[in-house]
């Protein structure tokens, strides 16, 4: 479950990494072909750390649900 947390992290990371040098800063006078091109990228740094976060959680819920039933488990 480990791996999943730390690949949802490095996965968000990634997205943010990708949003710091496609997306940048939007210009002042920008024209409606940059502005477009930013959305896309913007839409791609979304979908990017939204999979990260998903991963993340999913392991997140995955050690917690490991670590409740080895607490619950009956004894044999």
């Amino acid at each position: 479950m480990i791996f999943l947390i730390v690949g949802g992290l490095l996965t968000i990371l990634l997205g943010f990494v990708y949003m710091v040098v496609f997306v940048g800063l939007p210009y002042p006078d920008a024209t409606l072909e940059e502005i477009a091109q930013q959305n896309f990228h913007i839409k791609i740094t979304n979908v990017i750390v939204g999979v990260g976060i998903v991963g993340c959680l999913v392991g997140l819920v995955g050690g917690v649900a490991k670590f409740l039933f080895r607490i619950f488990r009956k004894p044999k």
